[in-house]
């Protein structure tokens, strides 16, 4: 074979959007020390580079703009091309912070989503190192290599990516992406579908596509082309009869996070009713500009004292979003207390109305479906950070158990800010001014990320990740293989649902090391269980060495799995009653393995 390249067709779905953008370098703490450096005195670019320890090419980067907008200039001084201050820099240079211009602009672009992950690839970018194509000019051009190509078929390719990921891709170094108008002849990403063409040489080195691929992505290209090649290896004879390109089945990922390492000061955990009220409200009061509270259930007599300490945020200029998960019942002789209960969300608003605050107090009428139980807000001490965990926070009259993890680390916050952007959707899964707004911000938050420095990672002995709904079983699996001393279950209700996947792994665990001490915990019946079922499973799970008991004082509504006493996992959950399986942000988790974390817990449990 010749040609040792093999061409792997790649389909993905893309968009396009009108978007509005602020065009202006955004300074950052190296560009101000430089202009505050030479404010002090000319520089030839070879002192400036000794004296800040930055490479030349670095420093004319920096410099360029300062020019541009004649805060510096280039001068000759002692035979020697000098970088000098001008009067116009000499005002700006020692400002706490550095102005800059920003000029509005609309630009229509195009983006590319990632088939396996969702991730996106801006099109028509200055750098852009491949090209797309619709469907009829990509099979014409792999007329003749059908013998050397193969394609992509991908089962449920994606086409719903988080807005954030879209504001991110679609700009330039030099903009802020503000949002875009959704005209009416923009077609959903779903109908909108094009190709790429990559090459795979014999070294797996990938070209043709987005240089920032997915790594998933890039993982199915290499399998589809190395199989191409195998194919081609064995049927030599007949390459050149082939008339049809062959093709590649692989399905597309689950959205799922990557775990982070942080520092032990960027999380807390929140066990116990009291310590949940006191967190609620110290949020509330601590709100700078923005409160996002995402709770299953409102009670309508509890939540009276919430909405107070909510008004009185608003009242100040904090934007209140309210968000609940509760939909209307299937049970007939249920929907009247439903119906009850929306007349009374109705009254609240129409107390919101009275007080003048509909500009910033927001309790949205649609419910999400999500059981999740979530805060985001921005405080002077953290900026913005997150609460996730088993607690209603709308609901609850704070006398039962619960238990909640509080993080501060940005990066983890952006992907909860980017998960409720999406359940801020509702079930039409529409995008509305809420769900935009929550993804600038998320937007804005990831670009401060990338603007800071990467703190010493030997501070950062904590792994965390958020977990989705599909993947709490998971983890069930990981305690049964991993756990060597022993395994704590607490889970509000108990149903029949429990034995395939939480109880048979854990039998599997105590077989293969009869020393683990596994413990179980719930306080209410559901799903139909009676209590001669509960003892019989109860004696059963005895005889194989698990103790399931009834936790009742206080009655626990907290949702946890932990092992071996450093890792951790608190969610929103019922392990011994609900499905795993399902929309991925139905329930959420924070998985977390530090040495001894469970030890922050079982004192108060």
């Amino acid at each position: 074979m010749k040609n040792k390249n093999i061409y792997v067709k790649i389909p993905f779905h893309y968009g396009v959007h009108k978007f509005k953008i602020f065009k202006g370098h955004r300074w950052g703490a190296l560009d101000h020390f430089l202009l505050q450096e030479i404010s002090l005195q000319p520089y030839p670019i070879e002192e400036l580079s000794l004296k800040s320890n930055l490479p030349q090419r670095l420093i004319i980067e920096i410099i360029l703009p300062f020019m541009k907008l004649g805060w510096v200039e280039l001068v000759e001084l002692n035979s020697k091309y000098n970088f000098r201050i001008t009067s116009k820099g000499r005002s700006v240079a020692n400002r706490e912070e550095l102005p800059y211009e920003r000029e509005p602009l609309e630009s229509t672009r195009k983006f590319l989503i990632d088939p396996i992950t969702a991730k996106c690839y801006r099109v028509n970018a200055r750098n852009q190192n491949y090209q797309i194509y619709p469907t009829s000019r990509a099979n014409e051009l792999l007329k003749n290599k059908h013998s050397i190509s193969t394609e992509l078929k991908i089962k449920n390719p994606k086409h719903s990516p988080f807005t954030s990921d879209i504001l991110n891709c679609v700009e330039d170094t030099d903009e802020e992406v503000i949002g875009y108008e959704e005209r009416a002849n923009d077609r959903p990403y779903y109908q909108n579908r094009t190709f790429a063409i990559a090459q795979v040489d014999e070294a797996d080195n990938i070209t043709g596509v987005p240089s920032d691929i997915s790594k998933e992505l890039a993982a199915d290209i290499i399998a589809a082309a190395n199989m191409k090649r195998s194919e081609i290896n064995t049927n030599i004879d007949s390459l050149s009869k082939n008339s049809k390109i062959s093709t590649y089945n692989t399905e597309s990922f689950e959205n799922r996070f990557e775990e982070h390492y942080i520092n032990e000061t960027e999380f807390r955990i929140i066990s116990g009713s009291d310590s949940h009220r006191d967190h609620l409200i110290a949020m509330i009061d601590k709100s700078v500009s923005r409160i996002i509270i995402h709770s299953t259930f409102i009670h309508l007599k509890n939540f009276e004292s919430i909405f107070q300490k909510l008004t009185d945020a608003a009242k100040r200029g904090v934007q209140v979003d309210i968000l609940w998960g509760q939909e209307e019942p299937d049970d007939e002789r249920s929907i009247g207390s439903y119906n009850q209960f929306l007349e009374g969300l109705k009254s609240y608003r129409e107390e919101i109305i009275k007080l003048g605050l509909t500009s910033l107090f927001t309790i949205h009428s649609d419910p999400t479906g999500s059981h999740a139980k979530v805060i985001v807000c921005d405080t002077m001490e953290f900026g913005y950070c997150s609460t996730i965990g088993s607690c209603n926070w709308l609901a609850s009259g704070f006398n039962r158990y619960e238990c909640s993890v509080f993080v501060t680390n940005d990066t983890l916050t952006t992907e909860v800010l980017d998960i409720l952007s999406i359940i801020s959707k509702g079930k039409s899964r529409v995008s509305n001014n809420l769900s935009k707004s929550i993804s600038a911000i998320s937007y804005e938050l990831k670009k401060a990320c990338e603007h800071l420095s990467s703190e010493d990672s030997a501070n950062k002995n904590v792994r965390i990740k958020i977990i989705t709904k599909n993947e709490h079983h998971d983890f069930v699996l990981d305690a049964r293989d991993k756990a060597t001393k022993s395994i704590f279950i607490a889970s509000h209700r108990i149903s029949n649902n429990a034995e395939r996947p939480i109880l048979t792994p854990l039998i599997t665990s105590m077989t293969a090391n009869s020393s683990l001490n596994i413990n179980m915990y719930y306080s209410s019946l559901s799903g139909g269980i009676n209590s001669q079922q509960l003892d019989d499973m109860s004696n059963s799970l005895r005889k194989n060495g698990i103790t399931l008991e009834k936790k009742k004082d206080p009655i626990s509504h907290a949702k946890i799995l932990s092992w071996d006493n450093d890792n951790i996992l608190i969610t929103s959950l019922n392990w011994l009653s609900a499905s795993a399986y399902g929309n991925p942000y139905d329930e959420l988790g924070i998985f977390i393995e530090r040495k001894d974390i469970f030890s922050l817990i079982s004192p108060n449990y």
